[in-house]
């Protein structure tokens, strides 16, 4: 019933624009050589002329996001929409150029970068972060036949240089039925799925049961996930576009200490540093936290958003007092998605 109401509404919607397209014809240019009425391309086209001869851009704007996604089942450019509400960042299904020289070059900064610190006496471990389409196939459209295999190649090549490799691909896939470990309107993994990559994480740290931590919930609120930036359906048609994810948010503290325990507590610098992407950093998904509660021990978070996993990882061994510093293991988060971003290795070395 509430896709029939949806369609209705959408047809009733186009039905209306249809009738300030007319009315605005003569500001309009139809090029129906260069793009045919009846595909894609003419809308596009179209869309961008509305968009930009009306007033009311934002209403429009959200008008035309909400036909695309009730009747097309498409966003714009850079989500790609799934099953039951499920939407993907399109860079899970984006085929780079020269794929293939960007791998092999970001697999050898990763290379070098556990030599760095194994020669300081810090062991490296890799963290990798499965795309959200290949945990949840069954909602995702198919991706291209090389993303498909990225996360094993990428596994099994570090693991062959001897590595030590993390792939959370298993732990997840196994618990997705159990709970939602990744989060419908957005690229990043739920509390849960943090939950548990930080728990499988942990069984391969040395226990030293250091201190305990508490992790809080907050109450569910309605969260709108970034993947929904490429629906602008709000807020004028939010009935028209995906709904929002529902989020618990989590806090984990130390436990409460006795003043006097607390005066006499030996005061000591992390041994554990993390180091990764939005993943780590956005305090939404609790990520540090979780890794403090299933170590019993503190957790130096270097991870960064907006930059990638290597840049963060260059500053870190960049810095002088890495070596003088008390960390004896890093936890490197990396989404496999990266590995064919751009050739940080070559761009590191002035030659990008």
């Amino acid at each position: 019933m509430d896709r029939y109401i949806n369609t209705t509404g959408a047809l009733l919607a186009s039905a209306f624009v249809v009738c300030i397209t007319i009315w605005n014809v003569k500001e309009l240019s139809w090029d129906t050589e260069r793009h045919p009425i009846l595909n894609g391309t003419q809308a596009r086209e179209l869309e961008s002329q509305f968009e930009q001869s009306l007033i009311i851009s934002d209403w429009a704007k959200g008008l035309w996001a909400a036909i695309d996604y009730s009747l097309f089942k498409e966003g714009y450019s850079g989500v790609v929409v799934g099953k039951e509400g499920w939407l993907f960042s399109a860079e899970e299904y984006f085929v780079p150029e020269k794929k293939q020289a960007k791998l092999e070059s970001n697999l050898l900064f990763v290379n070098n970068i556990s030599k760095q610190l194994q020669a300081s006496g810090i062991t490296l471990k890799v963290a990798l972060i499965p795309e959200k389409a290949e945990i949840y196939t069954e909602y995702a459209p198919i991706q291209p036949q090389h993303r498909l295999g990225l996360r094993e190649e990428v596994s099994a090549t570090l693991k062959r240089d001897n590595l030590d490799v993390i792939d959370l691909f298993e732990t997840l896939d196994a618990l997705k039925h159990e709970q939602q470990l990744f989060l419908k309107t957005d690229t990043h993994w739920t509390p849960q799925g943090a939950k548990a990559a930080a728990n499988i994480i942990a069984q391969t740290l040395p226990q030293h049961d250091v201190m305990d931590f508490n992790t809080i919930a907050s109450k569910p609120t309605t969260f709108r996930g970034d993947l929904l930036n490429f629906i602008p359906v709000a807020p004028y048609f939010n009935n028209f576009g995906p709904s929002p994810d529902s989020l618990v948010a989590y806090t984990t503290e130390p436990s409460a200490l006795e003043d006097e325990d607390l005066f006499f507590a030996p005061i000591t610098e992390p041994s554990i540093a993390l180091i990764g992407t939005s993943y780590s950093a956005n305090t939404n998904w609790n990520f540090p936290g979780f890794l403090r509660e299933f170590t019993k021990q503190e957790v130096l978070d270097l991870s960064t958003e907006g930059q990638g996993p290597f840049t963060p990882m260059e500053d870190f061994i960049s810095d002088s007092d890495f070596t003088n510093s008390n960390i004896k293991i890093v936890i490197w988060e990396i989404p496999v998605r990266y590995f064919e971003s751009n050739d940080f290795y070559a761009t590191s070395q002035g030659n990008g």
